[in-house]
C-alpha cells in the first residue's frame, strides 16, 4: 500500500501598527514564518510593546515619556518652575542671599530622575587646616561667615608675602572667600631695586634668605653706602644701597665765581673744579681753585683746596662761640673768635640722631643754620605689662630705640589678643615719641 506525505507550510504576516505612534520598529511590510519560528520586535527608546500575543498578528508601539517632577528646595527657589520636566530639560533655580548652589551644574532630567539633586548651602569661609608657621584667631573655630574675620600672626622669619606684613586680619567675603591668603611664607629679599648697582645679578641671590648679607658694587659715579647689604623685612639694607660720587655746590660767602669746569647744575662729580676770588676787602688775595676729589671707592666725594674769604679789617664780621644745641657739641675745639665764613661741625650725644643739617656757619657776626638731635624713644617694662605686650623678637631686647628705628611688639601669652583699634605690632620712632600697640 502506498502512503502520500504532504507537508504543509504555514505563512504568517506580522505587521506593525503605525496608527497610534511614530516611535515603532522599523521591519519590512510581510515576514513569512514556518511553524514555530519567531521575529524579534524592537520599539525605538522612549517607546514599548503594549499588544504582542501568542497568535497576535499585530505589534503596536506605545510612548512611554520620561517627566520628572519638580522638587522643594530649602533657602532657594525654581525659577523655571513647571508641573513637570520632560527627558534632558533642566531645572534652573536660585538661592536665598546668603547661600550658594552645591556644587555639579544644573539638574537635568533623566530615566532615573534628577541628575543631581537641587541644594542650597551657606555660604561660609573655611580654615581647612591650622598653619605650621602661623597662629590664626580665634583658635580652634574653622567655619566663618561673610564680614567675620580672622588674624594671622606669622612665626619669626614669615610673613605675608602679598602684604609683607607679619601680622593681619583677614575678612570673610560675601562670595565665601578670604579676600587675602592665610599663607605665611618665608621672609625673602628679592634683587635689590637699585639702579646703580653693579653687576648684582651674581652678586645677591635671586631670594635672599632674612639676615643674609651679600658683598656689592656700585656703577661708576657713585659708591657705597654700606661695606655689605643685609635683607631684612624692609628688603636690602641700607636704602639706598649706591650714593651719588658728587659734590654738591660749596658755600662760599663773599666770593665771585669766575669759572667752572662745566657749565651745569648745582652739583659736581669727581675731578670738576671751581674758580673764584674773593670780594673787594677780603682776603686772600687772588684766584682759587677748588677741585671735587673722591679719595676712594667707598667714601663721599669732597672739595679739596676751599679758602673761606673773610674781612680784612679786623673784628669785621666776626662771630663768638658758636651756640649751644641740646645733647649736641661741637667736635673741634671751640674758639672765643671765628671769622666770617667759618664753620663749625656738631654731633649729638649716644642714641641721638642728627639732622640733616650738622653745621653752623659765621654770617655777618650770625651764626646761621639750624642743628638739631632727633630724641631716641625710651621702652619701659611698665609700658609694655600695662599693654600686655613683649618684644617679638629675643634680639630686640631693646630700652631705647633712635629715630626712625623699629621694633616689632606682640601680645604677651595666649591668653591675649590684639586690641582692634590698636597700632600696628611693628613701631616706628620719631623723635622720642612712639605709639605702642595693645592687646586686651
Amino acid at each position: 500500500m502506498k502512503s502520500n506525505l504532504f507537508v504543509v507550510f504555514l505563512y504568517v504576516c506580522v505587521s506593525v501598527d503605525r496608527s497610534s505612534t511614530d516611535n515603532v520598529a522599523e521591519l519590512e511590510s510581510n515576514i513569512f514564518l514556518q511553524p514555530g519560528q519567531s521575529v524579534r520586535v524592537t520599539c525605538s527608546q522612549g517607546s514599548m510593546i503594549v499588544e504582542n500575543g501568542q497568535n497576535s498578528k499585530k505589534v503596536l508601539c506605545q510612548t512611554n515619556e520620561i517627566k520628572c517632577p519638580p522638587v522643594e528646595i530649602q533657602n532657594g527657589r525654581i525659577v523655571n518652575e513647571q508641573p513637570e520636566y520632560k527627558e534632558d530639560e533642566q531645572l534652573r533655580y536660585e538661592c536665598n542671599k546668603g547661600f550658594q548652589a552645591k556644587p555639579g551644574g544644573q539638574p537635568q532630567c533623566t530615566r532615573h530622575g534628577w541628575s543631581i539633586t537641587p541644594e542650597c548651602e551657606e555660604i561660609v569661609c573655611r580654615v581647612e587646616s591650622r598653619p605650621t608657621n602661623a597662629v590664626i584667631k580665634p583658635e580652634g573655630q574653622t567655619v566663618f561667615r561673610p564680614g567675620q574675620s580672622v588674624e594671622i600672626t606669622c612665626s619669626e622669619g614669615y610673613w605675608l608675602f602679598w602684604t609683607k606684613d607679619t601680622s593681619h586680619k583677614v575678612l570673610c567675603k560675601s562670595d565665601g572667600q578670604w579676600e587675602r591668603s592665610l599663607i605665611c611664607e618665608e621672609i625673602t629679599c628679592e634683587y635689590p631695586r637699585d639702579d646703580h648697582l653693579y653687576d648684582y645679578w651674581s652678586r645677591f641671590p635671586r631670594t635672599g634668605r632674612l639676615g643674609r648679607t651679600s658683598d656689592y658694587s656700585c656703577q661708576s659715579g657713585y659708591y657705597k653706602a654700606a661695606e655689605k647689604a643685609k635683607c631684612t623685612e624692609n628688603g636690602w639694607q641700607p636704602k639706598p644701597l649706591c650714593l651719588a660720587s658728587v659734590c654738591e655746590e660749596p658755600d662760599l660767602p663773599h666770593a665771585n665765581i669766575i669759572r667752572k669746569s662745566v657749565s651745569r647744575q648745582t652739583h659736581y662729580t669727581h675731578g670738576e673744579w671751581i674758580e673764584y676770588e674773593c670780594e673787594t676787602g677780603y682776603e686772600p688775595k687772588g684766584r682759587i681753585t677748588i677741585h671735587c676729589l673722591q679719595r676712594d671707592a667707598g667714601s663721599a666725594p669732597q672739595w679739596s683746596g676751599i679758602r673761606q674769604c673773610q674781612g680784612s679789617e679786623s673784628g669785621q664780621d666776626q662771630c663768638g662761640p658758636p651756640p649751644t644745641i641740646d645733647s649736641a657739641e661741637v667736635i673741634s675745639i671751640v674758639k672765643k673768635q671765628y671769622e666770617e665764613g667759618n664753620r663749625v661741625e656738631y654731633q649729638c650725644q649716644a642714641k641721638y640722631k642728627i639732622s640733616l643739617n650738622r653745621h653752623m656757619t659765621c654770617r655777618r657776626g650770625q651764626w646761621t643754620g639750624e642743628v638739631k638731635c632727633l630724641k631716641p624713644c625710651t621702652i619701659t617694662t611698665a609700658e609694655m605689662d600695662k599693654n600686655n605686650i613683649e618684644f617679638r623678637y629675643g634680639e630686640e631686647n631693646k630700652v631705647y630705640a633712635p629715630h626712625l628705628d623699629y621694633i616689632t611688639f606682640q601680645c604677651k601669652g595666649r591668653e591675649h589678643q590684639r586690641h582692634p583699634q590698636s597700632p600696628d605690632f611693628r613701631s616706628q620712632c620719631f623723635d622720642g615719641v612712639m605709639t605702642l600697640p595693645f592687646c586686651v
